[in-house]
């Protein structure tokens, strides 16, 4: 059984509830055609209503809880109710619901035999998440909760749109910006950067691994003929370069006027740590519980993508 953990100043309680709800992970719209995903719990052959699902004294993902209450608030949304044996934080709690949520969520995968039309998938509804516990009558509890808008003026006009320029590139950064999760953000957006490196335009930037003169004493050791063939293999790829793959990224950005990008409070000039750590990010991503630097994915690479694919989408000269 996991137990939770919290520090001295965590408030604590065994009762926690959550607004859930089901949602597609992406729609297909075409012209003429819309598709469009919809969940509803369904319980002893029936959809959840006026008689809710009640689970009691039960071990979930190693956690003991007295009770778990599924509720239909109306249209879309449920509300989840867990009351757990041990008290623990809020903190601690949202861990567990969000472990319960990916769980849930990938049991669900076996049944979507369209996958084509989105994953449906089941998402909390955070901002509603709150201690439950009862109070005494006449009790004050107060709640803060914090909700933000932003709205953006974007300008259309003749001359923007006669400016627009498509490539396959400029879908990849679209699906980064559509992206909800960001390690596929991440992935799109290095994309753009990958394909700055494999350019021809930049080799010359750099100093080969090996001399001409170096090549040709490797080429005439006595070597066998697959051993021969690897190493010609090797002597001719562009990237085996004296620089590592970091260097060659810095010096290609400032190539192009990309040394620095700008965000709202300040400009962060690139240098070798971050194009390393920017690296060592796209290496890792696929590793089991590798994290994503969001600071650096929405204030570094973002920019960074937006400024190589406008170098490598603009008209010739």
């Amino acid at each position: 059984m996991i137990t939770p953990s919290a520090s001295s100043s965590d408030p604590l309680s065994t009762c926690y509830e959550v607004p859930v709800r089901f949602a597609p992970s992406h729609a297909i719209a075409r012209p003429g055609f819309l598709s469009h995903r919809k969940g509803l719990f369904w319980h002893d052959g029936v959809a959840l209503g006026a008689k809710p699902f009640d689970f009691g004294d039960a071990d979930v993902l190693g956690t003991a809880l007295r009770r778990l209450l599924l509720t239909h608030q109306g249209g879309d949304k449920y509300l989840l109710s867990l009351e757990f044996v041990a008290a623990r934080s809020l903190q601690d709690t949202e861990d567990f619901i969000q472990r319960l949520i990916d769980a849930f969520t990938v049991s669900m995968a076996g049944n979507q035999r369209d996958p084509w039309y989105g994953n449906l998938l089941l998402e909390a509804l955070w901002p509603g998440l709150r201690d439950s516990t009862p109070k005494p009558p006449g009790t004050i509890s107060p709640e803060i909760s914090t909700a933000m808008t932003s709205e953006e003026f974007i300008v259309v006009s003749e001359a923007s749109l006669q400016a627009l320029s498509w490539s396959p590139l400029t879908a990849i950064f679209a699906e980064g910006m559509r992206a909800a999760q960001p390690k596929s953000k991440f992935l799109f957006w290095f994309v753009i950067l990958e394909e700055l490196e494999s350019r021809d335009e930049f080799k010359a930037l750099f100093d080969p691994l090996f001399s001409a003169d170096e090549k040709n004493h490797l080429l005439q050791a006595s070597l066998s003929a697959g051993a021969r063939q690897r190493l010609e293999q090797l002597l001719k790829n562009p990237s085996a370069t004296q620089q590592g793959r970091a260097e060659k990224l810095l010096a290609i950005l400032k190539q192009i006027d990309l040394g620095e990008v700008k965000r709202l409070d300040k400009t962060i000039p690139l240098d070798l740590a971050i194009c390393r750590s920017l690296i060592k990010q796209r290496n890792n991503i696929a590793h089991k519980g590798a994290m994503i630097d969001l600071d650096q994915l929405y204030t570094v690479l973002f920019p960074l993508a937006q400024g190589a694919l406008a170098y490598l989408t603009k008209p010739p000269i």
